[in-house]
C-alpha cells in the first residue's frame, strides 16, 4: 500500500502543495472541499479504509492530508504505518504566527491571536516532527519558504523523494500573499 501522509502547522503549505500534488496522475487525493477534513480525519484513524481506497486505485500513490495530525499521536503513525511516505510542511514560528494571525485564517479565534499558546503548539508539533523524523525512513521536511522562493525545484525533489512520475505542476497559484482557499474554492 502506497500512503503519502501529509501534515504540517496549519498555514504552511499543506492546502497548496495537496492542490499541486493531485495534478500528478501518479497521486490519488479523495475529495476536495471542507468537508475533506471530516473525511480524512477518519480516514486516517481506519487503516482498513484506508488499505480498501489503495486497493481500489492501484498504481497511484494515495495522498491524505491533515493538518498537525503528527503532533495528536506520532507513534500511531511510525507503528501502523512504517512504509508510507510522510511530508511535514513547515514554516518558522515567526512567519506561522503572522499567518495565523490574519483575519481569515482559519484558526480558533482565541488561537489566533494568543502567542503563548500558538508557541506551545508549535513546540508540541516540532517534538513530533523530529520523532518521526528520527524513526521513519520515508520522511520529508517541506519548508515553506524555499517552495516560495523556488516552486518548481521544491516540486521537483518532492516528486523525486515521492517516487513519482516526474510532473509539469501548473505552479501558477503559488505565492506568499496568496489565499488558496479561496483559490481553490476550499
Amino acid at each position: 500500500m502506497s500512503i503519502i501522509f501529509l501534515s504540517g502547522m496549519a498555514h504552511s503549505g499543506t492546502t497548496i502543495l495537496t492542490h499541486l500534488l493531485r495534478q500528478n496522475p501518479s497521486v490519488y487525493h479523495q475529495i476536495d472541499g471542507k468537508s475533506v477534513m471530516f473525511y480524512e480525519s477518519d480516514l486516517i484513524f481506519d487503516s482498513k479504509s484506508l488499505r480498501n481506497l489503495a486497493s481500489k486505485n492501484l498504481g497511484k500513490k494515495i495522498l491524505v492530508k491533515k493538518p498537525w495530525v503528527f503532533a495528536d499521536d506520532p507513534n500511531y503513525f511510525i507503528d501502523l504505518f512504517p512504509d508510507a511516505y510522510f511530508i511535514c510542511c513547515l514554516k518558522s514560528f515567526e512567519e506561522a504566527s503572522k499567518s495565523w494571525s490574519k483575519p481569515y485564517s482559519q484558526v480558533a479565534f482565541d488561537f489566533r491571536y494568543n502567542n503563548v499558546a500558538q508557541k506551545e503548539k508549535y513546540d508540541l508539533f516540532m517534538e513530533s516532527v523530529y520523532v518521526m523524523k528520527n524513526s521513519l525512513n520515508k520522511f520529508n521536511i517541506f519548508h515553506y519558504d524555499k517552495f516560495i522562493d523556488n516552486p518548481s525545484y521544491a516540486m521537483k525533489e518532492l516528486t523525486e523523494f515521492l517516487e513519482i512520475d516526474n510532473f509539469n505542476y501548473d505552479l501558477s497559484d503559488v505565492g506568499n500573499d496568496k489565499n488558496i482557499k479561496v483559490i481553490i474554492n476550499d
